[in-house]
């Protein structure tokens, strides 16, 4: 009997996984001169970005590509910008194992729009501004000074020593910040928050979690005008607060001199500050 079309599909699919080959994987290497600062481009699917601080006047771009004859990689310079195009052919047989994952070291000073479909970004030691977005995949700053954007719809963000202002959004992951200070603004859906800085004058800093505990460190002399609410959870400050309204699950007041906004919001979560 003649199998339907979807369930013979299926059938192939079944069949061929363990075994299927994804093609060949090619390494490529390019290196480029620049000035004192650089700026980067990079649009990947289905892979990592990793980004190194090095010498100055030299971006290098190293790539790992999975199945090379089934995608298009480009990098391309323009002055001091150097840019990174992979796209891949949409079959449904490669099974999503087709990408590629690409590591660049650059000067210190360097601007960045990175973006992958399916990987973890990674920036390690650069002075810049720009974005970083993955729809699948951690994210990773460490050693950082400037001003940062970061996404991922699913996956964990990690911030280490960082000086600037950073926005960073994950739907499903918890958020650590560590060694930081400046001005934040964080959100995730699903995932505790964790912070250990300090909050610069002028700045307006959130943390919101609608499912997961809020815990900050406020380093340096705390001085912030607090708003911090919990819809499942107690408030806990080991910090003196001159309190305009205190109840378990919502205080507003002011910690020190309150030079910064502070906003905490929790749906599921205790918040604690120290």
């Amino acid at each position: 009997m003649a199998l339907p079309a979807v369930a013979a599909a299926i059938l192939v699919v079944v069949l061929c996984a363990p075994g299927c080959n994804v093609g060949p994987t090619e390494t490529r290497d390019d290196s480029f001169d620049v000035g004192e600062s650089a700026r980067l481009s990079v649009n990947s699917q289905n892979g990592s970005i990793t980004v190194n601080s090095g010498p100055q006047n030299g971006v290098r771009v190293q790539a790992n590509l999975r199945g090379a004859d089934k995608l298009q990689y480009n990098v391309i310079q323009d002055g001091n910008t150097i840019t990174v195009d992979v796209k891949i052919e949409k079959r449904w047989w490669d099974f999503g194992n087709v990408g590629a994952d690409i590591t660049i070291t650059t000067p210190v000073r360097t601007d960045f729009n990175l973006d992958t479909s399916n990987g973890s970004i990674e920036l390690h030691g650069i002075e810049g501004v720009g974005s970083v977005n993955s729809s699948n995949g951690r994210l990773v700053l460490t050693n950082a000074t400037g001003d940062f954007n970061g996404s991922t719809s699913n996956g964990n963000i990690e911030i280490g020593n960082l000086e600037g202002s950073a926005k960073l959004r994950t739907s499903n992951g918890h958020v650590d910040l560590l060694d930081v200070k400046g001005e934040f603004d964080v959100e995730t859906s699903n995932g505790a928050i964790s912070f250990s800085g300090e909050m610069i004058n002028g700045g307006d800093n959130r943390m919101v979690s609608s499912n997961g505990k809020v815990e900050l460190e406020l380093r340096g002399t705390p001085g912030v005008s607090l708003d911090a609410s919990t819809s499942n959870g107690d408030i806990i400050s080991k910090l003196p607060i001159l309190a305009t309204l205190y109840r378990e699950d919502h205080i507003t007041g002011t910690i020190g001199e309150a030079v910064a906004d502070l906003y905490i919001r929790t749906s599921n979560g205790d918040v604690t500050i120290s």
